[in-house]
C-alpha cells in the first residue's frame, strides 16, 4: 500500500489491479492481487483469525467507532482496522478449532485510567455497573463519562451506551432485551472524556448468564 503525497483528485474506487481511497483525510492506493496458489494451514489459521475477529467487530461497531477513534489516528488507520489489530491477539486455539477469548478483548483503547474495581449484577431489567470514582489519579475528571457494554455471543449482538453516567455518580444501569431462552453476556466498562479527548483501555467485568422471561 503506498500514501499519495497529492490529491487523488476526486477520484476512489478500484481502477484495474489498483484501488484509491481516503484515510484519515490522507489519499491511498494499493494494489489488489489474485490468490494463484492453495493456502497453506498457517494463511488459513489468519483468516480464520479475521473472520472471528470481524464478525465481532462489526456488531459493536457504533461503540469502537468512538473507542478506537483516537487509537486510529495514532496509527494512522481507520477505527476499524486500529480495533482489528488489537483484538487478533484476543484469538486462541489452533486452527480449525480457533475461538474468541472474551476476556482478552479491548472495545475501547486509550491512554486514561482505567476504572478501579469495576462490577456488575443483574437487575429485573438489566446489569447494573459499579466502580470507584478515583477523582485522586492523575489524568481523571469529574465529567468523565462511562461507556459500558454487554455482548451476547450466541447471538452476535451488543447492548451498549457510548456516553452514560459520569465517573463521580459511580453507577450506570444498561437495559437488556429479553430472548427465548438464558443467554451468556460478556461485560465491559471503559471511560471517555466529555470532550472526547482522551479514553482509557476498556476493562473485561465478567461472564454472566442473563435469563430472559423475568
Amino acid at each position: 500500500m503506498g500514501k499519495l503525497k497529492n490529491s487523488l483528485g476526486g477520484y476512489t474506487g478500484k481502477l484495474g489491479p489498483t484501488t484509491a481511497y481516503e484515510l484519515n483525510g490522507k489519499p491511498v492506493i494499493r494494489t489488489v492481487g489474485k490468490i494463484t496458489k492453495k493456502p497453506t494451514t498457517g494463511k488459513l489459521a489468519q483468516w480464520q483469525k479475521t473472520s472471528l475477529t470481524n464478525s465481532f467487530l462489526k456488531s459493536i461497531k457504533d461503540f469502537i467507532k468512538v473507542g478506537y477513534h483516537l487509537e486510529g489516528l495514532q496509527k494512522d488507520q481507520n477505527y476499524f482496522n486500529a480495533a482489528a489489530s488489537v483484538n487478533r491477539k484476543g484469538v486462541r486455539g489452533e486452527y480449525p478449532n480457533q475461538y474468541l477469548d472474551y476476556s482478552h478483548l479491548l472495545v475501547a483503547k486509550g491512554n486514561m485510567p482505567p476504572p478501579l474495581r469495576p462490577t456488575v449484577e443483574t437487575k429485573e431489567d438489566g446489569i447494573t455497573f459499579t466502580w470507584e470514582a478515583d477523582l485522586q489519579t492523575p489524568g481523571t475528571r469529574k465529567t468523565d463519562l462511562v461507556m459500558v457494554l454487554a455482548y451476547f455471543p450466541e447471538h452476535n449482538r451488543a447492548i451498549f451506551l457510548r456516553s452514560g453516567e459520569r465517573r463521580t455518580v459511580e453507577s450506570q444501569h444498561l437495559p437488556l432485551p429479553n430472548f427465548e431462552k438464558p443467554s451468556i453476556l460478556h461485560t465491559y466498562i471503559s471511560f471517555i472524556a466529555e470532550d472526547h479527548s482522551k479514553i482509557s483501555d476498556s476493562l473485561y467485568i465478567n461472564q454472566m448468564i442473563w435469563a430472559e422471561n423475568r
